[in-house]
């Protein structure tokens, strides 16, 4: 018996799911801490709750699972931030997840926390095995090196740079906590901190995301959410309080502008394979072009331009023969964002896709016709996985004033084109 004892503990999947299994613990019972003793609400107790079995699951996978040997400070610093960066992506999912069980389908919280579990429990696995704690490492020249090097720089700098300038421009025109004042604007302030305000209380008290009272006699908050609130970012709207939702709303245009730069740096980067760091330099023109300073105020609409570059490596994959996994999380992000610059994605995306076979140094048509499928697949399992909220979308602008406005059936100029 002891024998086969350990030798199940020689299991690595054994000791994961032994360990994953007090992770869990440690994340049901804080989380029920702070529910129940500390009486906080359920999406801060959810976050609380993750923070600490993150801690706890770095020390226990490295140590006792993966059994990683880091030497230096270095190495051990870039795998704790791979590992929490890897498990905040799964906190995401798992905050989202418990959400939309309670507040959508009103099933008691624990019980969503504990279906929520089983999802997690295999990504983290498969996050750590791949990612964190891989125990071979590929061996790189010294340029394949030097041109990962760059891509963290080229992406760090194109965050970084639209962050700060973002930032600058907030101090010098005293927006909060530099001064009183706000960017909001336009719809931004009448229309959408409202409803901003109304999606931070429901979150904070655990309501129903399908109906609310929060406006004349009612509206339906299910298609507001489809149309404004769906990102996963605005999650992070219950750590501040009601007041300082117009705040938060400022802070997540500058987050959203700055993720916009550093996805285009890495992408550019990714792209051309240079050892150089021009990249940078359109990374911040993207970022910082005219139609995000000009439509900042939209914030629906960001999340949209920040995956652009997904979608085009994703479509570049595709026809180059590869995986369109990436293409279609990317535009699946794009969709249940926001459905009308996700439908703008969806018409770039089919223009970009001939533009490469156009552009191609060789065209063959079975290939053509191959990449072409493989393109549509993906591009319905994208709008199909969206669904959740395109639907919403769908049949809720079906009973507006916009569903009796048709395309012009004759085109015409407003000027003669001769300049005076």
């Amino acid at each position: 018996m002891e024998t086969y004892v350990k030798k199940m503990m020689h299991n690595q999947g054994i000791r994961y799911i032994f360990f994953g299994g007090c992770t869990t613990m440690v994340n049901l019972v804080s989380y029920w801490i702070f529910r129940n003793l500390i009486h906080i609400d359920v999406t801060r107790a959810n976050f609380f709750a993750i923070a600490l079995s993150i801690l706890f699951a770095y020390v226990v996978n490295k140590q006792f699972v993966f059994e990683s040997k880091t030497t230096g400070y270095l190495a051990l610093l870039k795998e704790m931030g791979q590992f929490i960066g890897m498990r905040l992506l799964t906190m995401f999912i798992e905050i989202f997840g418990v959400v939309m069980f309670c507040c959508v389908w009103n099933m008691q919280d624990m019980i969503a926390k504990l279906i929520i579990q089983v999802v997690v429990l295999v990504l983290n696995f498969v996050f750590s095995k791949l990612i964190v704690f891989r125990t071979v490492d590929a061996v790189f020249t010294r340029e394949e090196l030097q041109q990962k090097k760059v891509r963290k720089w080229c992406a760090g700098l194109g965050f970084a740079i639209p962050a700060l300038t973002v930032l600058i421009a907030y101090i010098v025109n005293g927006v909060y906590p530099f001064g009183d004042h706000g960017v909001l604007i336009i719809d931004s302030l009448h229309q959408y901190l409202p409803f901003f305000t109304d999606f931070h209380d429901k979150l904070v008290n655990s309501q129903s995301l399908t109906w609310s009272f929060g406006g004349g006699l009612g509206y339906n908050m299910w298609a507001v959410f489809a149309y404004y609130l769906a990102s996963p970012l605005n999650l992070l709207i219950t750590a501040v309080s009601s007041e300082h939702v117009m705040d938060f709303m400022a802070y997540l245009i500058l987050l959203k502008i700055a993720l916009t730069g550093g996805i285009f740096g890495w992408y550019l980067s990714q792209r051309e394979g240079d050892q150089d760091y021009f990249p940078v330099a359109f990374a911040c023109m993207y970022a910082l072009s005219a139609f995000m300073i000009g439509y900042y105020f939209n914030v629906m609409w960001l999340d949209s331009i920040m995956v652009l570059p997904l979608v085009m490596l994703g479509i570049e994959k595709i026809v180059a023969g590869e995986k369109g996994s990436m293409y279609a999380l990317a535009l699946l992000y794009g969709l249940y964002c926001n459905y009308y610059i996700g439908y703008m994605l969806c018409l770039f995306a089919c223009l970009y896709f001939l533009v490469l076979w156009i552009g191609a140094k060789k065209f063959e048509v079975k290939k053509f016709l191959g990449t072409g499928v493989k393109f549509t697949w993906f591009s319905l399992l994208a709008g199909g996985m969206a669904a959740l909220v395109l639907l919403s979308a769908y049949l809720n602008l079906g009973i507006t004033e916009s569903a009796d406005s048709s395309f012009p059936d004759k085109i015409k100029f407003y000027t003669d084109g001769i300049a005076r």
